[in-house]
């Protein structure tokens, strides 16, 4: 459901900003291509893995990029 309710903000505000002209698609596309590629990968090894593993690799990778953002933001201070 979530997922879902996600894909139907993101896409209004891909339409809104594509009608209003305010979206770059150089940008835009490579982060829509690399999310279709993902999802596409993830979908063929999901069944391969338990519900546990999934939640604890999606954690992994928020705390990842989570850590990241920090370093970033302590880098420009």
């Amino acid at each position: 459901t979530s997922m879902g309710v996600l894909t139907l903000i993101s896409l209004t505000g891909v339409i809104t900003a594509t009608l209003a002209g305010k979206l770059d698609w150089e940008i835009g596309l490579p982060f829509a291509l690399g999310a279709l590629t993902g999802m596409l990968f993830g979908r063929r090894i999901a069944h391969h893995l338990k519900a546990h593993q999934i939640q604890h690799l999606f954690a992994g990778l928020s705390l990842m990029v989570a850590f990241g953002l920090l370093a970033k933001g302590f880098a420009s201070l």
